[in-house]
């Protein structure tokens, strides 16, 4: 099976602008990734033809680099409401019928505000949202 993969993250620490005051007064910290190390991720995949990697902020990220026009899977775990709806503005419409995303960060305490963004987001797509028990939340588009 032939697929391509398109990974977006910063590899960094997340920009306090991506924040609400709610998040970062339950406790979100911008700085919780900044141990990544991009070079060790691309290595981990150096035998994968089609993964693209492309290393930058959501949304200034859609701005450049190569993007899919079709998708059938997207995961988004950004942590915070503001990057998760900017995503699901860019990716919603290249998602194919009946694709899926994977909402990480949904049903848990700390993420009402990203709850509720997406809750409104998809009030009139036709979608189906099911909330899972790990507080992820599967979407499919119809």
């Amino acid at each position: 099976i032939s697929f391509n993969c398109f990974l977006y993250d910063s590899w960094g620490a997340m920009k306090a602008k991506h924040y609400s005051t709610k998040e970062i007064a339950s406790g979100h910290d911008q700085k919780k990734f900044s141990f990544l190390d991009f070079d060790l991720i691309k290595n981990n995949f150096k035998d994968e033809k089609n993964v693209n990697f492309i290393k930058g902020y959501i949304p200034e990220i859609f701005n450049r680099g190569k993007h899919p026009k079709k998708i059938s899977w997207l995961s988004i775990d950004l942590n915070a409401a503001k990057p998760t709806i900017a995503a699901l503005k860019f990716f919603y419409n290249k998602l194919e019928k009946n694709g899926i995303i994977l909402l990480d960060d949904y049903g848990g305490s700390n993420y009402i505000d990203t709850k509720k963004a997406v809750d409104l987001f998809f009030k009139n797509k036709n979608s189906l949202i099911f909330q899972l028990p790990t507080g992820q939340a599967m979407i499919i588009k119809k």
